[in-house]
């Protein structure tokens, strides 16, 4: 099946989002400061703080979010990395780890090094109802020496003959010339566009649903020293199963 990707170069343009609707809380755990627009949570920092709907310098919105940073490096780590939630994966800089994916009520990783083939990242269920709204939204941005790149495909495991099922995009961020700026990634990043049933029409299937198992983002590094990820609590439309590479309408940004 051939696999269509559409290539975010993050260069010097602010991309424009259009659209509203209302922010809706992550989970039972969920708590912000709305004064100050900071992560707050009697027990965990990995719980994404209410966000304002203002686009920032950066071409992310304003407000609180949770950072992931995925480090390219040119040599494997030794040290034990698991269980230590460091807000940061490390990947070869040239390689095609997996980040697993495992749901739960935070963001946290949960094995940081990728550079023995597989690292593991936890985050909440983006579309607990199977609507194509999302509870939360993914941006991402590519920083580091100009001129590396990565390219991510959502992928999962079909429970009826193990065989890989993945996402016919493929979010490319490249480092280019000048100011990086953020892009909303959801659609790449929370969802699989692909034909699950073998009726030749595409489905679309959003993280943690039933129907797969074993979801991980397949992580190609081409060079690319950092690959930064920020989750907002702002929903995000994504496009219909038969469109995958078209627009998505977000409450992110004004």
């Amino acid at each position: 099946m051939r696999r269509l990707s559409r290539t975010i170069v993050v260069g010097a343009a602010v991309i424009a989002l259009t659209a509203c609707s209302e922010r809706t809380p992550l989970g039972p755990n969920a708590t912000a400061s709305d004064a100050t627009n900071t992560l707050a949570h009697p027990a965990s920092t990995n719980i994404i703080g209410h966000s304002v709907s203002v686009r920032t310098g950066n071409g992310a919105p304003s407000g609180g979010h949770y950072t992931l940073n995925i480090i390219g490096v040119d040599r494997n780590k030794t040290a034990p990395m698991t269980g230590d939630n460091g807000h940061r994966i490390f990947v070869p800089l040239w390689g095609n780890p997996k980040i697993m994916l495992s749901e739960g009520p935070d963001f946290a990783v949960l094995d940081a090094n990728g550079t023995d083939g597989e690292a593991a990242f936890e985050l909440p269920n983006p579309d607990p109802n199977g609507t194509g709204t999302t509870v939360y939204s993914v941006f991402a941005r590519a920083l580091g020496t100009p001129g590396g790149k990565s390219l991510t495909t959502t992928c999962a495991i079909d429970p009826f003959d193990g065989s890989e099922v993945c996402s016919m995009i493929t979010l490319t961020l490249e480092r280019g010339k000048g100011k990086s700026t953020f892009d909303n990634v959801s659609k790449y990043l929370l969802y699989i566009y692909a034909d699950i049933n073998g009726d030749g029409v595409l489905d679309r299937v959003g993280l943690f649903d039933g129907g797969l198992q074993g979801y991980f983002w397949d992580y190609d590094n081409l060079g690319l020293k950092l690959a930064q990820l920020r989750f907002y609590d702002c929903s995000t439309t994504v496009p219909v199963a038969t469109d995958p590479n078209g627009p998505q309408t977000s409450g992110c940004l004004k």
